[in-house]
């Protein structure tokens, strides 16, 4: 994005000044690069199928720390405010839909990857922040911003996991279990069994390194919460993780 201020009435002699402005949307490879090399950085790869709620997590992750720290944690800027407002606009009252929503990722190509990047910080001191003192650490993060349909592909062979070099650069992977299916007996052993297939194509594929750290979560569980079994779910969700990772 570039803007061009011009005088009203420019005379002979006069430049006009332009001032570029750099680019606040999702970031593609080259762009997430730089974040990289300048500053140590966590890349997050977010997996799950469509509609199992990554983008949600991403949005809702976002909108906490724009209302305030989020334990020691406090947002600190980042290079694609855009595309954030643009998934949580359609969530807002100011969208003016009659139901919250949120956009859904734009296709990328195989084996391209798209991401959303973080700048947080905290303090060398805890607790001193209130009085001025201590030293901020900062710390970025890029998180992938991928469709469901790619992990999809995932699930389905490891070559399509292969292709996916951001994987090898990823500090974390964090795989999402739907708990809108997870309280549906007829579709919870389905959402599992897609989970570990996405990860066995990751690690068949060496997509993987000893070095990431695998996280599974829930998402959606405020229609968990809403319902008669959350007491069952968890427990179903607890042992599904541990032989996930297992």
């Amino acid at each position: 994005i570039a803007t061009t201020a011009v005088e009203s009435e420019p005379s002979v002699g006069k430049r006009q000044l332009k001032v570029p402005l750099p680019a606040a949307g999702a970031l593609d490879e080259r762009r997430a690069y730089e974040v990289t090399a300048a500053s140590p950085t966590r890349v997050i790869v977010v997996s799950g199928l469509a509609g199992s709620g990554k983008t949600t997590l991403l949005t809702s992750i976002y909108e906490r720390l724009s209302a305030g720290p989020l334990g020691d944690l406090y947002f600190s800027g980042g290079r694609s405010p855009h595309a954030f407002e643009e998934w949580c606009h359609d969530g807002r009252l100011l969208s003016n839909r009659d139901t919250p929503d949120t956009a859904r990722t734009p296709h990328t190509s195989p084996g391209g990857s798209r991401f959303l990047h973080l700048r947080l910080a905290t303090s060398d001191h805890p607790g001193s922040l209130g009085a001025g003192m201590g030293a901020w650490v900062h710390r970025d993060f890029l998180f992938t911003d991928l469709q469901g349909e790619v992990f999809e592909r995932i699930s389905d062979g490891s070559d399509a996991a292969t292709r996916m070099t951001v994987f090898r650069r990823a500090d974390h992977f964090v795989q999402l279990l739907d708990g809108e299916h997870l309280q549906d007996p007829a579709r919870r052993h389905g959402t599992v069994a897609d989970a570990k297939n996405i990860l066995r194509s990751c690690l068949d594929g060496e997509a993987l390194t000893r070095r990431t750290v695998v996280h599974v979560v829930a998402t959606k569980w405020d229609l968990v919460r809403s319902g008669q079994n959350e007491a069952s779910v968890a427990e179903f969700f607890n042992a599904s993780a541990e032989s996930i990772v297992g």
